[in-house]
């Protein structure tokens, strides 16, 4: 297998196993225990179910380590479309792993807690869930950001399907809208499933063809060199 068409399979692998992680760790584990502004509720569901929680955390983990991986992975694809442009949507994605990750320090904490009096610790358990969650949401921004810019890259370059770049470019967007809402609405709880909806929908659709493009398809030699080329006019054009 050809250099390239092996690093296209092992990024599909790469955010096929985000996907899974992710979904499990926060849809399936973090938001069925977690009870927005009711500390002591939300302590007593991981009290339950700690072995599940603890299991998400480290789902999270997994999450972290991978997306680092899938920063250089995606940049080695896509720097035929553009060095600097890559680079900065690689750098982006791993600045947002990195601020993911120290979100996810807070999770930890609360793993190591002793749960025997719920009451006592109710407080600080929601103080960290709410901490990681700002941290994500802060850093979803940088990671729409990169979406949009990798959407730039493959709708230019086409090296992927142009339709998977402008679904990764509507996704980014989506993600700006949703953090900004989180931040700047009070009643964000309102509209949650809605600005939720705005996000999901492309990113979902995008980078699962994306995923499965990279697995099934990849990116080849010739498609690499012609978007060399396409790029070379586009800079002797500005020239």
């Amino acid at each position: 297998m050809k250099k390239l068409q092996r690093t296209s399979r092992q990024a599909g692998f790469a955010y096929l196993a985000i996907f899974f992680s992710a979904i499990f760790a926060n849809f399936m584990v973090l938001q069925e225990l977690w009870v927005p502004s009711d500390a002591l509720s939300t302590t007593q569901n991981i009290a339950e179910n700690r072995n599940a929680f603890n299991w998400g955390v480290v789902a999270f983990a997994f999450t972290y380590v991978v997306d680092i991986i899938l920063s250089y992975l995606l940049f080695v694809l896509f720097r035929s479309a553009g060095v600097w442009m890559a680079a900065l949507s690689s750098v982006l994605r791993f600045v947002y792993t990195y601020i993911f990750g120290i979100g996810i320090i807070a999770l930890f904490k609360i793993s190591m807690m002793d749960f025997h009096v719920i009451e006592s610790v109710a407080d600080i358990v929601l103080l960290h869930i709410e901490r990681f969650n700002r941290y994500w949401t802060g850093g979803l921004l940088l990671f729409g950001t990169h979406l949009g810019i990798l959407g730039i890259l493959i709708y230019r370059s086409r090296l992927a399907p142009r339709a998977i770049g402008v679904l990764l470019m509507l996704a980014g967007l989506g993600y700006w809208i949703d953090g900004g809402a989180q931040f700047l609405l009070p009643n964000y709880a309102e509209y949650k499933s809605v600005f939720e909806l705005i996000v999901i929908i492309p990113a979902v659709i995008g980078e699962l063809a994306l995923t499965l493009f990279l697995l099934f398809k990849g990116i080849s030699r010739d498609r690499e060199l012609s978007s060399a080329q396409r790029n070379e006019k586009r800079l002797d054009l500005r020239s």
